[in-house]
């Protein structure tokens, strides 16, 4: 698995489509990397309000 970075995050959300295998691949990387929640979820934030 990637490590965790902003931008790693960021790539991930830009490659995010509607298969189950994308979603579930995202899934498991964030919960892999719960403990960046704060900055998961800013990141997350900042990408849905563009």
């Amino acid at each position: 698995m990637s490590s965790f970075s902003e931008g790693n995050l960021h790539k991930k959300l830009q490659e995010l489509n509607g298969s189950q295998q994308s979603i579930q691949t995202l899934s498991l990387w964030l919960i892999h990397h719960r403990k960046h929640a704060k900055a998961i979820v800013e990141v997350w934030m900042k990408d849905l309000r563009k």
